[in-house]
């Protein structure tokens, strides 16, 4: 992932069906060229959790490598890039890639279904401008599934957000963690973001039609200080699927405190 989704600009990941958000495991991290580059690598597994021996829940692998090819003026211009893979095994012979129209209340939008299937694995490509108060952040996924019906599925979801901030604060970015941090405003007033976003979810493959989702994002975020936010975000989404297309428009509005 490119970072904690708090301190993101848009206000819920768009590539749910890509990743798990929390798992069980360990992680290794190790700093390069006076932390401009970091190689880290983990494995994961539900066991402790859910109610099974450690054999019996998938076991994930992952790897991440980053850099910033550009970092000048302390941070206020730097491009961060970034790719990670994912292996994931099959829990009781079956995969399945769903996910949400971003919102947690909404039901699945894209949804492949129980696959029968090995394993997973995943590529995901990353890559972060910013230079003071703009920024462009820009991820990619693509999925290739071991189903045993079918051989190989594929399977993939993009995105880019564009963030500008008007009060002119910058959203700082921590080496240590290899993303960028919340916004921390620096007038009484707050700090006032405007962003917009434009991704996809794909999830048809040669015989898995699990919809294709495109959502168009416009939002407004109040960062008051740095742990309260309010923020209020207008979508289309057009999800073609078993050959139907519909359209959703949605204003979702929130207030969240970020510890």
């Amino acid at each position: 992932m490119v970072g904690d989704a708090a301190n993101l600009p848009h206000f819920e990941r768009l590539m749910s069906p890509f990743f798990n958000s929390r798992n069980n495991g360990i992680i290794y991290r190790h700093f390069l060229l006076k932390d401009r580059m970091t190689i880290s690598a983990g494995v994961f597994n539900q066991w402790p959790g859910n109610g099974k021996n450690i054999g019996d829940g998938a076991t994930t692998f992952t790897a991440r490598i980053t850099g910033l090819p550009k970092w000048e003026n302390e941070g206020k211009t730097f491009m961060h890039t970034g790719i990670g893979v994912r292996y994931v095994e099959a829990e009781n012979g079956v995969i399945r890639l769903r996910g949400k129209n971003e919102s947690n209340i909404s039901d699945n939008y894209v949804d492949t279904g129980n696959m029968n299937a090995t394993h997973q694995w995943n590529v995901n490509m990353e890559q972060l401008w910013s230079l003071e108060n703009f920024s462009v952040l820009m991820e990619y996924v693509h999925n290739w599934t071991a189903t045993t019906d079918f051989g190989l599925e594929q399977f993939n979801g993009y995105y880019v957000t564009g963030s500008y901030v008007l009060s002119g604060e910058q959203r700082p970015y921590d080496k240590r963690a290899a993303y960028a941090r919340r916004i921390k405003p620096t007038g009484k007033y707050g700090a006032w973001e405007v962003f917009t976003r434009f991704g996809k979810n794909d999830l048809d493959s040669r015989n898995i039609h699990g919809g294709i989702n495109n959502r168009y994002n416009l939002g407004l975020n109040w960062w008051a200080t740095q742990y309260w936010k309010a923020g209020m975000v207008y979508g289309i989404s057009n999800l073609d699927k078993y050959g139907v297309t519909g359209i959703t428009n949605s204003m979702q509005f929130r207030l969240q405190w970020i510890y």
